[in-house]
């Protein structure tokens, strides 16, 4: 319910950052299920080295109930899935807490404060932030089946476990977290008492204190120490989790070379370089973790190395004292560090690796956050537990989700669209192009042209990289085209000589060579064959470059139909015939990739005029 009351906000929210070229571009190109699984080359600005099928699934799913470009139904989709993955933290923290008195209201405060911690809302409030979320809800429920497999032998939870793990990273990498996370809480979580399984029944989860202060036998093996995972009750799950889940690991890996999804490589060559921006990377996380303000959806530089060791030296004392815990019979602190690191792990290889924009990024805390929030609620639990500690805990537990449940508020409302977005990120990060570059089309399409002017000014100053400086002198050029189409030409040729393969251009020129056209028909009366084939060159050179391009393949439809009513003109009837023939091709593509998007709409009339004037007897 929380969640729900702080996200609701986010289904106001426009399309922002990458969710347009999600939604309107890449979508177009998935075309069956095999596509999902096996996705066409060429798609626009797709992540060849991410291989997330089930969250493309969702795209399709959304496009399928909302319709092509919509945004209040995806922010749904999210929502909901935030709402199932803080269920599933609920149920894992019963398990967790289970021998700790007052369990049932330490699992409902560890719950609390996952559906409200405000580094989630990267993941929740903006629709192609949904890989974390998606995850966490076949992710979680994947340890419980394991968990529950070892403790009551209900051997229906093993394959359960094994197919959830599968479909958990194939929502994203950072669900292989998953082989190494569920043997450290086999090890590290007490099981049931032998009697409390025979019995079916479950251990006092709240209401009352434990009747017991040490361990019980079955977590500590009679003998005073931990439990191992090559005991007797344990070794069977863990064999066979072990050899599901290697199973599973290998086909998915198997799907990512079939898909073609390249390697990845280190960002630089200097041994002593990746480790310190690990170093860095970790220290980052463990302090957003905490206390994540001030947030930014596009962090590029990490802590400063007086910040770093500090935060990594308390981290490591903290674990020590977990060690020490955990040998007393107190595993809560040392589960909560385990599965929080464990589930960083994939996250600093970003860090290390050419894999996305930035090294790191708030939702990678996402399934990481379940470790604080289990803590939290343990401790809660454990002061409720006390009777003179019980204002104390309830005031301190009220006052942890208010500050965050004010926090997440602030940060869902810089998620409603993209001018607010970007003037936070150019705010906190003005020496990144992206950022610069983002505000810019944002208020291009608000119609602040002078606005937008000025910001791909500064991408251009700042941009380190060609393909970055290309997009800066697209946009900027689009925004000339109306009253300045000489300079604008300028512009996207200058952005095709930083990335000649850019296909935006070359559209963007064609629609210049139209408008050309049009001015010199009205002028002459006659048609401006020359422009109409100069555009229609530079529409094929964007198709070329850009298979699924959909507005491309219209305009040039369009435009060959008015070339073939000059070749007629002219007395051209069997080129008029050649030249209809084309633009039914690129009709019918409009129609068959976007069926119910606009341009499909303008495509589909315009595609059955042509084929009645192709019935047509030749005069």
């Amino acid at each position: 319910m929380l969640g729900a009351v702080l996200y609701a906000p986010a289904l106001e929210g426009e399309l922002v950052w990458d969710d347009g070229i999600v939604q309107k571009d890449q979508m177009a190109a998935f075309q069956s299920l095999r596509d999902v699984f096996f996705p066409p080359k060429d798609i626009p600005q797709w992540g060849v080295i991410y291989y997330r099928p089930l969250v493309t699934l969702s795209y399709l799913a959304d496009q399928k109930l909302f319709g092509r470009g919509a945004s209040r139904g995806p922010h749904g989709t999210v929502i909901v899935c935030h709402l199932i993955a803080t269920f599933f933290v609920w149920v894992l923290a019963r398990q967790i807490l289970r021998r700790q008195a007052w369990s049932g209201w330490g699992a409902l405060a560890a719950a609390s404060i996952f559906a409200v911690h405000p580094i989630h809302a990267e993941s929740v409030a903006w629709i192609t932030g949904r890989s974390d979320t998606v995850a966490a809800v076949f992710f979680l429920p994947a340890i419980i089946a394991a968990l529950h497999y070892r403790d009551r032998g209900a051997t229906w939870c093993l394959p359960l476990s094994a197919i959830l793990y599968l479909c958990a990273i194939l929502s994203k990498e950072v669900a292989l977290s998953a082989f190494l996370v569920w043997p450290a809480l086999f090890l590290l979580v007490p099981a049931d008492e032998p009697a409390t399984r025979a019995r079916g029944s479950h251990p006092p989860s709240s209401g009352r204190p434990a009747p017991q202060e040490t361990p019980p036998a079955s977590s500590r093996n009679g003998t005073g120490r931990p439990a191992s995972l090559l005991d007797r009750a344990h070794l069977k799950p863990s064999l066979w989790l072990t050899g599901l889940y290697a199973a599973v690991t290998a086909l998915y890996f198997w799907l990512r070379y079939a898909a073609g999804v390249i390697e990845t490589k280190p960002l630089d060559s200097d041994g002593g370089g990746l480790p310190g921006r690990a170093a860095g990377a970790l220290a980052y996380y463990l302090t957003k973790l905490v206390v994540p303000p001030p947030q930014s959806a596009y962090p590029t530089e990490f802590p400063p190395l007086p910040a770093v060791i500090p935060v990594l030296v308390v981290a490591l004392l903290l674990l020590l004292l977990g060690l020490w815990l955990w040998r007393r019979g107190t595993p809560l602190l040392l589960i909560s560090l385990v599965w929080v690191l464990l589930t960083l792990l994939p996250s600093l290889v970003v860090a290390v690796r050419r894999i996305a924009e930035t090294p790191i990024a708030e939702r990678y805390l996402y399934i990481p956050s379940l470790g604080l929030s289990v803590l939290c609620g343990g401790l809660f639990g454990a002061g409720w537990s006390r009777r003179g500690w019980r204002i104390p805990t309830a005031v301190l537990g009220l006052a942890v989700a208010s500050v965050y449940s004010y926090w997440t508020v602030g940060r869902v409302a810089t998620w409603k669209d993209n001018v607010a977005l970007w003037s936070d990120v150019t705010c906190k990060n003005p020496r990144a192009g992206l950022p610069w570059l983002s505000l810019g089309q944002a208020y291009m399409k608000r119609g602040n042209d002078p606005q937008a002017i000025e910001c791909f000014d500064k991408a251009l100053q700042t941009y380190q990289h060609a393909m970055g400086r290309a997009l800066a002198w697209n946009s900027k050029g689009a925004v000339l085209m109306k009253d300045n189409p000489g300079e604008a030409a300028k512009c996207f040729q200058k952005a095709l000589e930083e990335h000649p393969t850019y296909a935006t251009p070359y559209f963007n020129l064609g629609l210049l060579a139209m408008a050309q056209a049009n001015q010199g028909q009205a002028a002459s009366k006659k048609p401006n064959v020359q422009m109409l084939n100069a555009a229609r060159e530079f529409f094929s050179k964007a198709i070329t470059f850009n298979r699924h391009y959909v507005w491309a393949y219209l305009e040039l439809g369009k435009c060959e139909m008015r070339l073939a009513a000059a070749h007629l003109t002219n007395g051209e009837a069997e080129q008029a015939r050649q030249t209809l023939l084309e633009a039914r091709t690129h009709l019918w593509t409009v129609v068959r990739l976007d069926p119910a998007g606009r341009h499909g709409k303008e495509a589909a009339p315009l595609l059955a005029e042509v084929n009645r004037q192709l019935e047509r007897p030749a005069p």
